[in-house]
């Protein structure tokens, strides 16, 4: 099963405690007003893969960025 950048399960419910700095740091960037193509090239130049393992887009951004696991919430069964 791929590996879900960001997130414990296929669900999307928990982020990864070790990838929460990177998923907050890029909320912060786009929050200040940063545009999504430099917060994706931010990623690329750390080194960081899209949430499928391939590499980041503006709409992968997004979708990640949409997700209400990335704001602290938990989807209702």
């Amino acid at each position: 099963m791929p590996r879900l950048y960001g997130f414990e399960d296929q669900r999307l419910s928990r982020v990864r405690e070790p990838e929460q700095q990177v998923a907050r740091e890029a909320v912060s960037r786009i929050l200040t007003g940063q545009p999504r193509p430099d917060v994706v090239a931010w990623l690329k130049a750390e080194g960081h893969h899209g949430t499928m393992g391939g590499e980041w887009t503006t709409g992968s951004l997004g979708r990640f960025l949409a997700n209400p696991a990335i704001a602290g919430l938990e989807r209702d069964p």
